[in-house]
């Protein structure tokens, strides 16, 4: 079953408006991690354990005494979306809409430690780490015995899965709260975050104290995408007022949905694509050991347990092509959490400490199961390989990437090694060309005019 028919049928055949605290409907916040479960056999990638809890008491402080002034916008965002530009870690989804405000305050989340603010290029910074506190402290004094989820059971039920909606409750409560309550003190203009359906909470809460919410992409967006398609009707104040997208494609997923309304997508591309187009150079490390090789390729990596395959055949297929080099990028985890012995083959290399858009631009091919690096590479004017690992990579780009001159998929590492012994190195501006309305150009002149219109 699609996902698109996963969504419709459980909220066709299940009554999950009813599920409601108060006058939130809960469902919003529940309906990704069920999804999640019942696709994926994991409710989440992110893993709350002692650490995370250590982490949001050790940034609690950082940036503190910005709390206490005032704003024209809020931009909720993660370190993860920071990138070292000259010296300086810029948000590559943020920075540049924040410049366009009078005064901008980020309030950024974090797995580990935030940059140094010497070292950040926004002025005005805090740790989100603040309100996750004081949101788990409010969510020990709610309670949820009163809360109907017999639908909760049957759904388990009927798909085989141990789904604990308490966490996923106590938390849009919790942040629906906390946010109303810091509006009565603070409250800017506009706000922008991503992904809003990982915040219902705060979304709501937004919209109803007449601040307009805005949305930027952050990856991959189609029909398919549980955060994206949805089937019943909902207030409109769960949703934000606008969507900032990588292209027009996105847009399609909006025609049927009851979630954001199509008309408010705003296809504006991506900043810090068409910076490191215009500003590319090459690490002259890196550069003396892909000399050594006839072609190059640069693995994006994922959390998501079922793409850890992907590892392993690459490395087989290492083995097989000596002439050829395999680069691979980790996301949050560390090289060692992939418990594999690479370090015996010379093609084969982690690196973490270079950005992916940096290694994409320095080597030949982009290889990846279904990251969103699959719609940014071509716009840096390199050829996706899509190792179709259980379905994953169809399932999510065969409707958006459709090019071959963008874009191949390969289902084994047969088919893998088969392409990439006849593959030869594309015109970066025949792939850019084939991509355009995937990613839109003119960034920077693009968001000025949505701004100016706001």
């Amino acid at each position: 079953m699609k996902n698109s028919e996963l969504i419709e049928h459980i909220e066709e055949k299940y009554d999950v408006k009813s599920i409601q605290y108060n006058s939130l409907s809960l469902w919003l916040e529940l309906r990704n991690r069920i999804f999640t479960a019942i696709s994926l056999g994991q409710e989440s990638t992110l893993k709350i354990n002692t650490q995370t809890y250590k982490t949001i008491l050790f940034t609690v402080f950082y940036g503190f005494f910005n709390w206490f002034k005032r704003y024209d916008t809020w931009i909720l965002s993660s370190k993860i979306n920071r990138l070292n530009i000259e010296g300086k870690y810029h948000d590559r989804l943020y920075e540049y809409i924040g410049t366009k405000f009078n005064k901008t305050l980020f309030i950024e989340a974090t797995t580990d430690s935030h940059y140094n603010r010497k070292k950040v290029a926004s002025k005005y910074i805090v740790s989100k780490s603040s309100l996750i506190l004081i949101e788990k402290f409010v969510s020990l004094f709610i309670r949820t015995k009163h809360i109907d989820l017999s639908i909760i059971g049957e759904i388990n039920k009927d798909f085989n899965i141990d789904f604990n909606p308490t966490y996923a409750i106590k938390k849009m409560i919790s942040q629906y709260r906390v946010m109303r309550f810091l509006l009565w003190f603070k409250k800017p203009k506009v706000v922008f975050l991503s992904p809003a359906y990982t915040a219902y909470g705060y979304v709501k809460a937004f919209k109803e104290n007449g601040v307009k919410v805005v949305e930027v992409q952050h990856g991959v967006i189609l029909k398919e995408h549980f955060g994206y398609n949805v089937y019943k009707k909902f207030d409109r104040d769960y949703f934000v007022d606008y969507l900032l997208t990588f292209g027009e494609q996105e847009m399609d997923t909006f025609k049927y949905t009851n979630g954001i309304s199509y008309n408010n997508i705003v296809p504006v591309g991506n900043y810090y694509l068409d910076y490191i187009s215009d500003n590319f150079k090459p690490d002259k490390k890196l550069n003396e050991i892909l000399h050594k090789y006839k072609k190059s390729f640069v693995v994006s990596l994922q959390e998501i347990d079922k793409t850890k395959s992907l590892v392993s055949n690459i490395i087989e297929s290492a083995k097989q092509n000596p002439d050829c080099i395999f680069i691979f990028k980790p996301r949050k985890k560390s090289i060692i959490d992939y418990g594999v012995e690479y370090d015996k083959l010379e093609n084969v290399i982690f690196i973490e400490e270079i950005d992916i858009y940096q290694l994409i631009m320095q080597t030949d091919f982009h290889i990846t199961v279904y990251s969103t690096c699959a719609l940014e590479a071509p716009a840096l004017g390199k050829k996706n390989i899509l190792f179709n690992i259980n379905n994953l990579s169809k399932s999510i780009f065969e409707t958006t990437l459709t090019n071959q001159i963008t874009t191949v998929f390969v289902d084994n590492l047969d088919e893998f090694n088969k392409l990439i012994k006849n593959l030869n190195v594309q015109n970066r501006k025949e792939i850019l060309n084939a991509h355009g309305s995937v990613m839109k150009s003119g960034y920077k002149s693009n968001i000025d005019t949505f701004i100016k219109g706001l």
